[in-house]
This record gives structure tokens, C-alpha cells and sequence, in this order.
């Protein structure tokens, strides 16, 4: 593969993660899915949290960052969807289970 043709590969799929991010900031009520620590129902938001923002700000504000992060580790590595992957999984696993109860978690600013 070309090295045009893989810059191009990995922007196209930085943007379809990006706008799956970008369409989940829809006027539902997105608490449901959120993390709620050591509850079986938040176990759910193990895998969801990364893509919720509490409003647009928090979303403009992790975007840019967002595309700068997953640029890089397209470019510097074979197998970064993994990575990104194993990230969520890890994170999202740890904040449930050793964060307290009592809140519903989405992703932290960037």
C-alpha cells in the first residue's frame, strides 16, 4: 500500500469514529447508557462510556484532541484499532470497579 493510500485509510477511519462520537450527542437521554459503578446494569457502560459527552462543549472540546491522539497512534503502529480497543475496555473496567456508586460516568475531557 502506497503511503498516500494509507494516510487516506487511516483519516477515513479516524473520521467514522469520530462521527459515531459526534452522532451519539442526540436529544435522548443518554444516563442509561452511562458507567454506574459495580452495578450489573452499568457494566453496559463499559463499552459505551467513551462515546458520551454530557453536552456540546464537552464534545468540541474532546474532538480536536480526539483526531491529534488517534493520528498518531494510526501512524505509529500495525493493529491500533486494538489498542484503542483494549484502552476503552481497560478504563471503563477499572472506573468500574473502583470508583464509587452513586454517579453515572461518561468520558472525561480530554
Amino acid at each position: 500500500m502506497r503511503h498516500g493510500q494509507l494516510i487516506s485509510q487511516i483519516g477515513r477511519w479516524i473520521l467514522i469514529f469520530i462521527g459515531i462520537v459526534w452522532l451519539v450527542l442526540l436529544p435522548v437521554d443518554l444516563a442509561q447508557f452511562g458507567l454506574a459503578p459495580r452495578t450489573l446494569s452499568g457494566l453496559v457502560g463499559i463499552v459505551t462510556m467513551s462515546s458520551l459527552n454530557c453536552d456540546f462543549g464537552h464534545l468540541l472540546s474532546n474532538t480536536v484532541p480526539l483526531c491529534v491522539l488517534l493520528f498518531l497512534l494510526a501512524g505509529t503502529r500495525n493493529g491500533s484499532e486494538l489498542v484503542v480497543v483494549n484502552v476503552i475496555m481497560t478504563g471503563g473496567a477499572l472506573l468500574w470497579l473502583f470508583v464509587c456508586r452513586g454517579r453515572i460516568h461518561v468520558r472525561p475531557t480530554v
